[in-house]
Parts: C-alpha cells; structure tokens; sequence
C-alpha cells in the first residue's frame, strides 16, 4: 500500500512540474496558435498518454456501474 501512495505523490509532483514549466517555456512558443488549436492540442495529448491505461484496466473497467459513471461524467 506504500508502495502506491509513493508512486501517487510521484505523480502529482511531476504534474507539478510540468505544470510550473508551461507558463515558462510552452506557453510563449504557441502564443501565435489559436486558443482552440491549442486546446484541442493538449486535450489529445493527455489522452495519447492515458489511453493506454484504459486498455490496461480494461477488465476494472466493465465492473463500473452505471451510477459510477454518472459520477465520472
């Protein structure tokens, strides 16, 4: 249980991380893109990078009830 509560402290400080570096370095470089483009841009990132744990927790996945879903929603 240590083990995971380390790796989720992990993970929030690197979202940190980067979150404090994009008003430095990111956010200067695509000041001339549209707003929408750009939205568009980091929301399909973020699910390059998370959609392999869907296919991973797949099986979790299918035992979700509907009401969960509401909630995630």
């Amino acid at each position: 249980m240590k083990n995971k509560i380390f790796i989720g402290a992990l993970a929030v400080a690197f979202a940190a991380l980067l979150w404090s570096l994009d008003g430095t370095f990111l956010r200067p470089q695509l000041f001339a893109l549209p707003s929408t483009l750009l939205v568009l841009l980091e929301h399909t990132l973020g699910f390059v990078v998370l959609a392999p744990f869907l296919w991973i927790f797949r099986a979790q996945l299918k035992l979700i009830t509907k009401k969960q879903w509401l909630t995630i929603f």
